[in-house]
């Protein structure tokens, strides 16, 4: 932990620069929401500047030495972004996912010890999560014990039976809310985070002084206020006020419940019922893929785009209770824009990446200890990576509306086959385990690369 910390202390100026996210996006379906019972998060990674997108698999290793949370690290697929310290996303063997959006906050006064927390946050629920509700913890911890070396973040965590907001605040404040079961929760760059009840256990989660903290502050005043709201006490007024950030939000809800929700930060809810029922992943995928806030869906560029030109991988965490871990939880992943990409499932019983999919092929050991290595160009230095592929791809689309129309259609066509081939691939693994099972699940994955390659040649 201590050299993690002084990394992380040295890198801050690159922080600063490197990590200015402002069009993330997130969507969490509670398991009485969904299609299935799954829970299902979604999630847009939008970066500026050059980026590339690594995947590996690790394995789980021995406990190391400080022994902070008595047990090995958990095995987990790993969506690196190399050089970045709050962009990558996990989806580790107990089927606990973790990615995140930058939430600004309106504290300027933070107490750090060794330099705070930041990277090693997610890495952290990653390798020792075995719940969601267990991962909210670890944060919380983290987070009392020596500050958040950042002026905000929303970490969401999920498993197979619930989904977390974890909101954090520059310095040593924290708080979290469950996602209702029947209800969808979605976010853009500020918090959405609003009641905090402390005494409910069941649904939330924080600093002992979460709320007293704001009163000292004169962020929140009972009488003047009422009912507290992180959101309104925390967030700072940048974020909270940003056009692009409610432009997408409420696109979004608009999408979900069929409502309009004006344009009042303050009265977005932070989650809702969705109007026509229950959702699945093909639902995820559009509001991942929404454009523009009204009119056209044609090509896109705003920035109160949910999928924009910075939108550089989109993931969806589909978490079933009902069935084995290793097939049950699968990491769709989409290398670049959810618009013109597919989806592709990456089932958590795999047990290595295709090729070409990382600058270190499979070696994640080596990706752990050069993921910030300062690398001024990594397309440069790393050709031959896949993840060039989708960049060159959209690069293309960009320069030719009626190409990137075409595209749409066929990525649409592909992810449907996907999904009609789901079902009987799954039944074929159900008597499968072992060393059979993971061979299956790894063909597969090589399989369905294939096949959506095939479709832009064509």
């Amino acid at each position: 932990m201590k050299r993690i910390l002084t990394i992380i202390a040295a890198l801050v100026t690159f922080v600063a620069t490197a990590s200015a996210q402002e069009e993330c996006f997130a969507i969490a379906v509670g398991r009485s929401a969904s299609v299935d019972g799954s829970v299902i998060y979604g999630h847009n990674e939008d970066d500026r500047g050059e980026q590339l997108v690594n995947m590996y698999v690790t394995q789980s290793q021995p406990a190391p030495s400080s022994r902070d949370y008595g047990r090995q690290t958990a095995k987990y697929l790993w969506a690196e972004l190399a050089g970045m310290v709050v962009a990558d996303a996990f989806l580790n063997e107990y089927g606990v996912c973790i990615v995140s959006d930058n939430c600004k906050s309106r504290e300027d006064k933070p107490e750090l010890i060794d330099g705070g927390v930041l990277y090693e946050i997610r890495l952290n629920v990653a390798r020792y999560a075995r719940t969601a509700r267990e991962g909210v913890k670890i944060i919380g911890d983290l987070v009392e014990r020596y500050g958040y070396n950042q002026s905000g973040r929303t970490y969401v965590i999920a498993d197979t039976r619930e989904a977390w907001f974890v909101v954090v605040v520059y310095g040593r404040h924290w708080a979290a809310a469950r996602v209702p079961d029947d209800e969808v929760a979605l976010m853009s760059n500020f918090y959405t985070v609003t009641k905090i009840d402390l005494e409910d256990t069941e649904n939330y989660a924080g600093s002992a002084d979460i709320i007293q903290y704001a009163v000292e502050r004169g962020w929140y005043d009972p009488i003047r206020d009422g009912e507290f709201s992180f959101r309104k006490a925390y967030a700072s007024k940048a974020s909270i006020t940003s056009e692009h950030n409610i432009k997408r939000l409420s696109r979004a809800l608009r999408h979900v419940t069929g409502k309009d929700y004006g344009q009042d930060p303050l009265k977005f809810p932070f989650s809702v019922k969705p109007a026509n029922g229950p959702l699945g992943v093909a639902d995820a995928i559009k509001v991942l893929s929404l454009h523009y806030d009204f009119g056209s869906e044609s090509h896109h560029g705003d920035r109160t785009c949910i999928c924009n030109n910075n939108t550089v991988l989109s993931t969806i965490f589909h978490l079933r209770g009902n069935m084995p871990r290793e097939t049950g939880c699968i990491m769709w992943t989409a290398m670049g824009h959810p618009c013109s990409e597919a989806f592709i499932p990456w089932y958590l019983g795999i047990s290595k990446a295709p090729k070409r999919f990382a600058r270190f092929n499979d070696d994640w050991k080596k990706a752990e200890k050069k993921h910030f290595d300062g690398t001024k160009s990594y397309r440069k230095s790393f050709p031959k990576v896949r993840y060039w592929d989708y960049v060159k791809r959209w690069e293309a689309l960009q320069a030719d509306e009626s190409l990137y129309q075409k595209r749409r259609e066929s990525v649409t066509a592909f992810q449907k086959k996907l999904f009609d081939a789901q079902g009987a691939f799954e039944k074929e693994c159900k008597n499968l385990s072992g060393r059979q099972l993971t061979k299956k699940l790894d063909n597969y994955l090589n399989d369905c690369y294939k096949a959506y390659e095939k479709t832009w040649k064509d």
